[in-house]
C-alpha cells in the first residue's frame, strides 16, 4: 500500500473555504466594501488594553483583523478557524485589513489522517 499524497495547506484551506458560498476569498477582496472572509489564525499579537491583531489565511491569501480597545478574543488562538465581517481596507504595505470586524469561531478546517 503506497502512502497517500499529503495535501498542501493552501489547497486544504481553499476546499474548506469553498463550503461557504457567502464568503469572499482574500485574494478577491475589494477595498471599501463590507465583506465576509473565513480563515485560520496564523499569527496573533495582543497589546493588553490596546488591541488584538490576527493574521488570517484562507488558502488564497492573508489579511489582518484588528480590534482596538480589546485584550482578548475568547476561544481564539493560533490555528483557530474564524469568520470575519467588516469593511475592508488596504494598509500602506498593501495588506488587507479588517478593523473591529464582527467575528465567530468556526469548525476545524483541516482533515487530519486517522
Amino acid at each position: 500500500m503506497s502512502p497517500s499524497r499529503p495535501i498542501p495547506v493552501d489547497e486544504d484551506l481553499g476546499r474548506w473555504r469553498s463550503q461557504y458560498p457567502d464568503v469572499t476569498p482574500i485574494a478577491d477582496l475589494e477595498p471599501r466594501q463590507r465583506q465576509t472572509i473565513v480563515g485560520v489564525v496564523s499569527r496573533m499579537l495582543v497589546a493588553p488594553g490596546e488591541s488584538v491583531t490576527l493574521r488570517v489565511a484562507d488558502g488564497s491569501g492573508e489579511a489582518l483583523a484588528v480590534w482596538t480597545g480589546r485584550s482578548r478574543l475568547p476561544g481564539v488562538m493560533l490555528g483557530s478557524a474564524v469568520r470575519l465581517t467588516a469593511t475592508v481596507a488596504v494598509d500602506h504595505s498593501g495588506t488587507w485589513v479588517l478593523r473591529n470586524p464582527a467575528w465567530t469561531r468556526m469548525a476545524e478546517p483541516f482533515l487530519w489522517p486517522t
